[in-house]
């Protein structure tokens, strides 16, 4: 979905060297109204007018003057934006053949090349541009993008940071160096590394979940974590701002770290009780372990002198609360007692709810909100939300999952061009031209992705559903926070639709569908709600990536051991504890396994389906569905393939033999009825 667009410029005597002056203005106009198309702030229907209203001036101008280079350049960027490649491919080279050394159209035509995944052909029009202007940030910039797509992240992550250090900074070149982020991790420490992760983390626009194993290994390196000798002093980790700030706005998912937070916390902890006191020398950082502990869900394990005194703790602040008392009265307790309970989830919780957050000191505002009022939110907003079956996590009152602060950006697309560029299709089904795409997200979680759907695609209306009412209660608090109005939630299974007489145009089920006993019935469900051009897009775990899982899976389930909070925390560190072993390394690289609730949907599935592609292919043919194409492989990889043989498992299925890591943990793939 990533891309940009590039305002384009022209003077009327340039133009006049080439046309008339009444095509120039025409021109000019166009320009106009093609840059107005492109403001984030024009509403979807006058965006589509004012490209239509600049295709047909451009279109009066070349009927004039054939040869008018920026008349074919505009009209080529049009046609981009227009999801026609092969379109403005023919524009941008004929502008090019009238005007060889122009950078703009060198630039434009190589992000032609990149619309259609053509990546190296698009950094040789990238360079050429720089020939003509070195100074061409929108075609140094498209140097990035293209190697990011091609999955040579270290050299995307470079360019980006290049041209961030130079000063040049906006949300495309942000997203680029955060995305980049999470393939990336620090084998040594630099200080630029360290100030640029702290812009990243303190930046309101991109998503902190792709800077966690980054900015881990940043803080592994600075201080030699994986040396068992070394020494780190309280004080200077107290004051560490990388820290800190990664303790407010990341889930490190790093054994190393989650070592030296255990200890921190200790060390303070037990410091806190003998003494009475919090120094405020140590405040700062105890409140970001609390906010953290709040996020990982309580997941480090502790000593029994450290629950022996946070039951001390916990009483004495329950003691307080009876009486006359102010929130100065409690605070220190209170961020003490947070650094390893849900303060939500204490007896006393509703006195602490009786003072605005705004009441406590400034300095623990943070904490309190992690651990209190946020988990109150979410509680009320489960309220409404109609009943469910009782499950095995009835007992106790579990969080959504995964939870997440900010949407991540990207540029407005078109889904149904973007797809038709990603799986080479020849033509769009008819049926879905000049209509609202109906969607349909199942095992929808806490509706991250339905939202970037509805967010950032244009012309789309979401339904999304799932089994766990407090993922749904999540998700509807986040639409409302982001004030996105074409989704709806609801708490619900697919066989729940069928009842509802609506079919959809495009249904995702992402989740491994580990959630459904039986998967044929399941996805004959969804055929049945897809209309009947539909596209279905699955994701399904890949066997060869889930042997750890699934073996840790069995015991559970040999055992009988309920997934409460203590139990995941019991297994978490039994399979820490056995780290030396080499045999979870899978598992222990696995960012889910840092939190309880990512433990619990990770490890204590009830009914996890694997496959390989043979399997894949089965499973298709028997729900007489046909693959379309896979989702995220890079181009080169697919270029391995001739073209007629990727829509052919059996031919993925070899190339998957001979590179292993042509996949991950999971396939996303298209599929569709199959066709008359």
């Amino acid at each position: 979905m990533n891309g940009s667009h590039h305002t384009l410029h022209s003077t009327a005597t340039e133009q006049a060297r080439q046309i008339s002056a009444a095509q120039a203005r025409k021109l000019i106009e166009a320009n106009d109204m093609y840059a107005h198309s492109n403001r984030a702030d024009t509403a979807i229907q006058e965006r589509s007018y004012s490209r239509l209203a600049a295709k047909l001036l451009v279109v009066e101008v070349l009927t004039d003057s054939p040869q008018s280079a920026e008349a074919l350049n505009l009209l080529g960027r049009i046609e981009l934006d227009l999801g026609h490649v092969q379109e403005s491919v023919v524009c941008f080279d004929n502008a090019i053949a009238l005007d060889p050394l122009n950078t703009q159209y060198q630039t434009n035509r190589g992000y032609a090349a990149l619309a259609s995944s053509q990546h190296d052909e698009a950094i040789a029009y990238f360079n050429a541009a720089l020939v003509c202007k070195r100074s061409n940030v929108n075609a140094f910039t498209g140097i990035a993008t293209a190697l990011q797509r091609k999955g040579d992240f270290l050299g995307a992550f470079l360019h980006f940071k290049s041209l961030y250090e130079k000063g040049i900074s906006s949300r495309l070149i942000e997203t680029g160096l955060s995305e980049c982020c999470k393939y990336l991790k620090v084998d040594h420490y630099d200080s630029a590394l360290e100030q640029l992760a702290l812009d990243l983390l303190n930046s309101s626009e991109i998503d902190k979940d792709h800077l966690d194993a980054f900015v881990a290994s940043l803080l592994v390196a600075k201080y030699d974590l994986s040396n068992d000798e070394a020494v780190i002093e309280l004080d200077t980790l107290a004051q560490d701002k990388l820290l800190l700030t990664a303790l407010n706005h990341t889930r490190m998912s790093n054994l190393y770290i989650e070592n030296l937070l255990t200890a921190l916390r200790q060390n303070i902890f037990l410091n806190g009780l003998q003494t009475g006191e919090l120094p405020e020398s140590l405040q700062e950082i105890t409140a970001a372990l609390g906010v953290y502990a709040a996020r990982l869900d309580y997941a480090f394990s502790e000593t029994d002198d450290e629950t022996q005194g946070v039951n001390i703790i916990s009483q004495e602040i329950a003691q307080t609360c009876r009486g006359h008392w102010s929130p100065e009265d409690v605070i220190a307790a209170v961020m003490l007692l947070a650094m390893y309970r849900s303060i939500y989830q204490e007896a006393f919780n509703y006195h602490l709810l009786k003072h605005d957050l705004s009441a406590w000191p400034v300095g623990s505002a943070l904490v309190l909100k992690a651990s209190l009022y946020e988990q109150s939110d979410e509680h009320l907003y489960e309220f409404p939300l109609p009943g469910k079956p009782e499950d095995l996590y009835q007992i106790e009152h579990v969080r959504p999952f995964p939870r997440w602060t900010q949407l991540g950006w990207e540029s407005e697309a078109d889904y149904m061009q973007l797809l038709k560029t990603e799986l080479k299709l020849d033509k769009l089904p008819e049926s879905f031209t000049n209509k609202r795409l109906a969607f349909l997200i199942a095992d929808c979680g806490t509706g991250r992705r339905a939202l970037r759907i509805a967010k950032y695609f244009a012309n789309v209306e979401v339904l999304a559903i799932d089994s766990r009412k407090e993922n749904i209660a999540y998700a509807i608090k986040k639409a409302k926070d982001l004030n996105i109005q074409n989704v709806q939630f609801l708490v619900a299974q697919p066989d729940d639709l069928c009842e509802l007489n609506k079919r959809f145009d495009v249904i995702e089920c992402n989740s491994g569908m580990a959630g459904y006993t039986n998967i044929d019935e399941t996805i004959a469900t969804f055929t049945r709600l897809m209309q009947d051009e539909g596209i279905l897009r699955l994701g399904l775990y890949r066997q060869a990536a889930r042997n750890e899982v699934q073996q840790i899976q069995q015991l559970i389930k040999d055992k009988g051991i309920s997934p409460v909070s203590d139990n995941v925390r019991a297994l978490r560190r039994a399979i820490i504890d056995d780290v030396g072993s080499g045999c979870w390394n899978r598992v222990l690289n696995t960012p889910d396994f840092y939190s309880v609730n990512g433990t619990r949907a990770l490890l204590f599935a009830q009914n996890e389906h694997a496959f390989n592609l043979k399997g894949v292919q089965q499973l298709l043919g028997e729900q007489r569905l046909s693959f379309l194409g896979f989702a995220g492989i890079p181009a080169e990889a697919a270029e391995q393939l001739p073209r007629m043989s990727k829509q052919n498992l059996a031919a993925w299925h070899d190339l998957e033999m001979r590179d292993p890591d042509l996949f991950t943990d999971a396939y996303f793939f298209f599929s569709r009825k199959f066709q008359s």
